[in-house]
């Protein structure tokens, strides 16, 4: 590959990066962990299409498993998502795939815990 294409390939990144930074993160709806199972669902409120979505977790640690986002379509996306997140942090950032991504639920996995009150969790989303 030649200097000129790889320049222009990390132009190219880097602009899509900044758009990404700039483009708002919109609440598409909340759960609260209660120990008991391994998994819990998070409706989504928000109509529309959204290009990315991320998980914030307040009020506990949670260690994670995996993220399964159920799309409007019927289709589904299954996500590894092996990571502990601090209380008060949050997911990587998920980029869904496609043009139609309408999204009807997203499913969190983790492991279980002994919480006296489970951490909240909070879907966010990008257009």
């Amino acid at each position: 590959m030649t200097s000129r294409r790889v320049l222009t390939m990390a132009v190219l990144l880097s602009m899509d990066a900044a758009s990404q930074a700039q483009r708002p993160w919109e609440l598409l709806g909340e759960a609260e962990v209660n120990g008991q199972v391994d998994h819990d669902v998070i409706e989504v409120k928000n109509a529309g299409t959204f290009r990315t979505i991320q998980i914030r977790v307040k009020g506990g640690v949670l260690n994670f498993l995996r993220v399964t986002v159920h799309f409007t379509t019927g289709k589904d996306r299954e996500v590894e998502m092996v990571a502990i997140i601090p209380d008060g942090g949050q997911t990587r950032a998920i980029d869904l795939p496609g043009n139609k991504r309408k999204i009807r639920t997203v499913e969190s996995w983790y492991a279980k815990a002994g919480w006296s009150k489970g951490p909240a969790l909070a879907l966010f989303g990008q257009r």
